[in-house]
């Protein structure tokens, strides 16, 4: 098995310390192998540190030569979503643009395969701090890991990199006031371990690479939130062509409409007659129940009248009923019992042929929420699935009763 590819991924400000301390922790002290070195940082910062950082890392590999590490970091200088470099973070616009550029870059680090991420916070403006643990919270894997630099007090002085070598002869540096000096030879510097959650998998699976910071955040929040929209089932009038949709409305000002090709659209059907179900408080639907199919079939024929579905239509579902009945037959005549006709009805005319509609509808809700409210957890809406064999498979939605709205229902006062 081939060792990740280590990527120490740095904020930075004025000096590189916070840098070279964060590459002697792992590769000096900890004995990591680290294949690359990026770092954070502003543009006026970049400018102070570029040569000062290349000296300490010079003078960081020939006092540890076994120490595995680049010899040259790769600085990156945040930009705005135009391309033009930030200077500093002075303003709000300045601090949201670093934000979803903080993102990118978090985000392209966690997504290599092979990888393993190792994100130091120490350094640069405390802004900068805050949003790359954040962002490793948005991204991070289980192998990735966020650290805080730590040192005494008496090194924190301008010319202290990083503890220097036994051997190191020029190991004396000035205190802040001059007057004395500290023995970098027996400075400590703690790489410690920042414990974060890693949130990345409250997301839909779905596409998030054009979702801002605080987009992605939104949608995290509201994946944890017991909170539901309001969701109503909106068809044509009985007798007339149109389509049907489900409006999901996550909050009162953003709705969400998926759209089907008429009443009759079987993916439609299944959703709504899940959102029925849940409406009148009846527990999860057991697909594979072969002593309680005739009920669920009745209920489900009455809910297809209810939407107003086309005669023919609604006799393709009572037609069910017969081909059951017709599979029982053949298992009482089948006396030798080399098939039996009732489970390859389930597995083929039922379960075979609904089992798409969960994913297939989850996608589309994807989709949709993406183009139309951006942010908003769709996955909250999906049908729940709980298949830990097929012989109980149980589909349900988590919606709240009272957040359902069915066609002929009167809505409660206050709500649209």
């Amino acid at each position: 098995m081939n060792p990740p590819y280590r990527i120490l991924l740095a904020v930075a400000g004025a000096t590189p310390a916070t840098i070279t301390e964060a590459v002697w922790a792992l590769a000096v002290d900890r004995k990591l192998a680290l294949d690359e070195i990026r770092v954070l940082t502003t543009r006026a910062a970049s400018k102070q540190i570029g040569a000062a950082l290349a000296d300490a890392l010079a003078l960081l590999h020939a006092d540890y030569p076994k120490a595995t590490f680049p010899r040259t970091a790769i600085v990156r200088i945040a930009r705005l979503a135009k391309g033009t470099e930030i200077d500093d973070i002075r303003t709000s616009a300045e601090n949201e643009e670093m934000a979803d550029w903080m993102l990118r870059e978090v985000r392209e680090a966690c997504s290599g395969e092979g990888t393993e991420v190792h994100a130091s916070l120490a350094g640069g403006r405390k802004t900068m701090s805050f949003l790359l643990g954040a962002a490793m919270q948005l991204c991070a894997r289980p192998q990735d890991r966020l650290y805080h630099v730590l040192v005494p007090p008496e090194f924190e002085v301008p010319r202290f990199f990083f503890p220097r070598a036994k051997r190191a002869k020029d190991w004396a540096i000035p205190t802040r006031d001059g007057k004395t000096t500290v023995d970098a030879r027996k400075a400590s510097v703690d790489m410690a371990d920042v414990p974060f959650v890693r949130l990345g998998t409250l997301l839909p699976e779905t596409d998030v690479k054009h979702l801002t910071f605080r987009q992605m955040m939104s949608q995290v929040a509201d994946s944890l939130s017991d909170e539901f929209g309001d969701v109503s089932v909106i068809v044509p009038d009985r007798g007339k062509s149109g389509k049907a949709i489900i409006r999901i409305a996550p909050t009162e000002a953003t709705q969400v409409d998926i759209a089907f090709a008429s009443v009759s659209t079987q993916a439609f059907v299944v959703y709504t007659w899940l959102l029925s179900r849940r409406k009148r408080g009846l527990p999860p639907l057991l697909m594979m129940d072969q002593e309680r199919f005739q009920e669920h079939l009745d209920d489900l024929v009455v809910w297809c009248e209810r939407l107003g579905l086309p005669e023919e239509k609604v006799k393709e579902y009572r037609d069910l009923e017969g081909t059951l009945a017709e599979a029982r037959r053949k298992n009482l005549k089948d006396i030798a019992k080399d098939k039996d006709y009732v489970s390859v009805f389930f597995e083929k005319d039922w379960y075979g042929v609904l089992k798409v509609f969960p994913s297939r509808l989850r996608r589309e809700f994807q989709k949709k929420f993406a183009s139309q409210a951006p942010g908003y957890d769709s996955g909250k809406y999906a049908i729940v699935t709980q298949e830990e064999n097929r012989r109980q498979a149980a589909w349900h939605v988590r919606i709240p009763p009272e957040n359902i709205h069915l066609p002929g229902e009167t809505r409660r006062k206050g709500k649209k």
